[in-house]
């Protein structure tokens, strides 16, 4: 993994130490970035070694595919969908954002697809490109980078209100009471507020009542590689919140009252294999900067803490218990489905993310499909009786 060799061999000398001891002054890591080193510091650390469990195949067929783009559509009443951007599930139903259509469709678990319910333009309800979807329960949230609003419809899909400004490159997040996105004051390669954290919490009624704002930035201003403050997140229904920098298979954990309460760094043999940018500050020359290769694509908080990542055609299921997260569930995602066009290497599966869990199956979406399978019984079993973690 390029973050430095000596960056890297100081993690694993470091945490194979912490796994096995407990100190009253535990050891961090330390990087390249103060801002990082302090932050890291502020809070317990746990390593998972990902190569130590073994992992389960999961084989994908076509009764477990809900929808497909790769599938011969001969309706003459269905949409057609070809790029499946965004999903989200409630209502008992799917909402789709297809960027190929450019607009937004329902979908029931029968297979049966409605729509579209918005369309390009500036007017009401209308998005010129949608970044993604979010819910609570009440309103169904669309962002719309391009005319600087998040549109807010019903669970019908009719055009509810619109929250501006809007203007932050990223998706959003939100439930009841907050909307997470990225802050563009601290964002760039030259910031106007680069003190301020690279993630907002907002309040759900209004974007300009800033509540917190969390995750520093790394690389300073005006040098690269900027790539490590660019950040993802994902946020449940009890404020919890996991955030991570994008280069990073490091996640920090926030309580309810956006306290980082801890920060879990994975470790994996593949992540060697990857292209991803070493932690050098250097100043560019023209617009010379780095991009690379990302070890962990998407992940998903759920409401009991559990937490889903995915590294391109791996699952990895995380629970939370006793404070400190457990890798409960380790699967590779393969596709047997012979009645469809379909190249196996397609990069459609790179971009696995989960949805939602139920007591025994976990629905997943990737740009070519939407699909879900059944969680092994001993995990599902013990996943119902588990207590919930109140993280406080």
């Amino acid at each position: 993994m390029r973050i430095t060799r000596l960056f890297y061999i100081t993690i694993i000398s470091l945490f194979g130490f912490m796994c096995c001891h407990k100190t009253s002054e535990p050891m961090v890591p330390v990087t390249p970035s103060n801002a990082l080193n302090d932050m890291i510091g502020t809070a317990d650390i746990q390593a998972i070694v990902i190569d130590e469990f073994e992992q389960e195949t999961i084989q994908i067929g076509k009764n477990d595919i809900l929808y497909s783009t790769y599938t011969n559509n001969d309706s003459d009443t269905e949409p057609v969908l070809g790029f499946l951007k965004s999903i989200i599930y409630t209502e008992n139903q799917f909402y789709i954002y297809d960027s190929n259509t450019n607009a937004t469709y329902t979908l029931e678990e029968n297979g049966s697809i409605t729509g579209p319910y918005t369309r390009e333009g500036r007017g009401p309800g209308e998005h010129l490109y949608v970044e993604n979807l979010s819910f609570n329960s009440d309103f169904i949230y669309a962002t719309d980078l391009s005319n600087g609003r998040i549109n807010v419809y019903s669970p019908m899909m009719e055009p509810v209100k619109a929250l501006e400004p809007y203007s932050s490159w990223g998706g959003i997040t939100v439930n009841d009471e907050i909307i997470l996105h990225l802050n563009e004051r601290s964002s760039g390669f030259v910031p106007s507020f680069p003190e301020e954290g690279l993630v907002v919490v907002s309040s759900v009624k209004n974007l300009s009542d800033t509540l917190a704002t969390l995750m520093p930035r790394i690389i300073p201003a005006g040098y690269q590689p900027q790539v490590y403050n660019e950040v993802k997140y994902s946020l449940n229904n009890r404020n919890q919140i996991v955030a991570s920098y994008s280069p990073l298979p490091w996640f920090f954990i926030f309580n309810n009252q956006y306290e980082h309460i801890n920060t879990v760094i994975l470790e994996y043999s593949a992540f060697d294999e990857l292209d991803i940018p070493t932690m050098d500050f250097f100043k560019p020359k023209g617009n010379e900067g780095y991009g690379g290769q990302m070890p962990v694509h998407s992940y998903k908080l759920m409401d009991n803490g559990d937490l889903f990542i995915t590294l391109r055609r791996e699952l990895l299921h995380l629970t939370r218990e006793n404070n400190s997260y457990q890798l409960k569930g380790r699967y590779s995602i393969q596709y047997q489905h012979e009645d469809e066009i379909h190249d196996e290497n397609s990069f459609t599966w790179v971009f696995n993310q989960v949805i939602k869990k139920t007591a025994h199956e976990i629905y997943v979406y990737n740009p070519g499909y939407l699909y879900h399978f059944e969680m092994p019984l001993n995990e599902s079993q013990e996943n119902v009786i588990r207590s919930k973690d109140s993280w406080l």
